[in-house]
């Protein structure tokens, strides 16, 4: 037996897991190791101490507050996944709301890809394209304003709307608290 298996075998014989014939190996491992042989007594010791040592009952109300604890820790676990869950949903819901708008524009299609095509006389024509791009992005950005900011507004207004609805459910819902004493 070597020393690795033998410090196993120690914890096993104090658990009183050890097999007749393991029990045997450990003991003649131990007659010849004087480095396990004193890790042996030391384990023995600290088994006594433990088995001797007297149990002390815990303090008035620790358990309530322990189940008390747990029950806040698992409530704002709830309330923050389920506030998790409103943010993604509500910015989907906008998102789906916008994306259309956006897609509508030809002109911006358009002239994207005039840009793609004009390949080397992109360089000779920098300056119409700087210009063309700009005209195009002031055009989507009164396009957008219309009928996007609108849009955007309700669902920043549809989200806070659920947020304070979600809040105020996870309010009612908490049962009431309970002053522990200590």
């Amino acid at each position: 037996m070597k020393c690795e298996q033998a410090l196993k075998g120690m914890t096993d014989a104090l658990d009183g897991e050890l097999s007749p014939g393991d029990q045997a190996a450990l003991e003649d491992h131990l007659a010849r190791c004087t480095d396990c042989r004193a890790e042996w007594d030391r384990l023995q010791a600290v088994e006594r101490l433990l088995r001797e040592a007297p149990i002390t009952p815990p303090s008035a109300g620790f358990t309530g507050r322990v189940l008390a604890r747990l029950d806040r820790r698992r409530r704002i676990w709830q309330a923050a996944l389920g506030g998790l869950a409103l943010t993604a949903g509500m910015a989907a819901i906008t998102f789906l709301r916008v994306a259309p708008a956006v897609w509508t524009l030809p002109d911006l299609a358009g002239g994207l890809s005039a840009l793609s095509r004009t390949g080397s006389a992109l360089f000779t024509h920098l300056t119409d394209a700087a210009g063309t791009l700009l005209n195009s992005l002031c055009l989507t950005a009164r396009a957008l304003a219309l009928p996007v900011a609108p849009m955007v507004l309700c669902g920043l207004t549809a989200a806070l709307v659920g947020s304070l609805v979600w809040l105020g459910l996870i309010r009612w819902l908490q049962p009431a608290r309970v002053s522990v004493r200590r």
